[in-house]
């Protein structure tokens, strides 16, 4: 592994790869990884080259969200929308239906 957990590979025929690398933590997505890949995304459309490949380093393309970094951010609950009729039980999303302002 690299010290960043995402890495631009330019290869001499164009080809370009976006590369997670993080094979330890199995290239799961936490906060920085997620900026990483985008400010990487950035960097690629600036100059693309040629085609550009998303891969990852190890065993795993990865592991999807990084639940241990997520969970200090499940304290605060989501609003529930309080408008009738009726009103919603689960987190309210934007919505036509109810005008709800979250």
């Amino acid at each position: 592994m690299s010290t960043q957990p995402v890495r631009v590979v330019r290869h001499f025929d164009g080809v370009v790869e976006l590369l997670l690398d993080d094979p330890g933590r199995g290239n799961a997505l936490d906060l920085p990884t997620a900026e990483a890949l985008r400010a990487a995304a950035a960097e690629v459309a600036a100059d693309p080259g040629g085609a550009v490949v998303l891969r990852a380093a190890g065993g795993n393309f990865c592991g999807g969200g990084d639940l241990r970094a997520f969970a200090g951010r499940m304290g605060t609950p989501l609003p529930m929308c309080t408008r009738s009729p009726p009103p919603h039980t689960r987190p309210c999303r934007p919505c036509t239906s109810c005008r709800c302002p979250w």
